[in-house]
């Protein structure tokens, strides 16, 4: 596989958020931005939505790099801070993952 960039990979994240904003009321909409706040404290998902989220994320993933990751994982709870706090701590999870350099 060729290297994926973090920023194609903040791509595929921004397009997963506009598929799931479609399923979200206009106040829970999520902003395509690496500041953005998934899950935690002051973080805008709930379970299931993020659930979702991760879900469509995989499957994009998949689709676009060809590449098979589950990315809630024992190597995802086993971190101190949650790889899904944030699209961009999000984003960084999935580099590390595809480059095999968290685990």
């Amino acid at each position: 596989m060729d290297t994926v960039t973090r920023d194609r990979i903040l791509d595929l994240l921004y397009a997963t958020v506009g598929e799931l904003n479609t399923m979200l009321e206009p106040d829970m909409q999520l902003e395509p931005s690496p500041e953005t706040l998934l899950y935690g404290e002051r973080g805008q998902l709930d379970s299931l939505h993020l659930v979702e989220l991760i879900v469509a994320a995989e499957q994009r993933i998949e689709d676009e790099l060809g590449v098979c990751l589950t990315l809630a994982d024992e190597h995802a709870l086993a971190r101190t801070t949650s790889p899904f706090r944030s699209l961009g701590t999000l984003a960084d999870y999935v580099e590390e993952r595809l480059t095999g350099d968290g685990g």
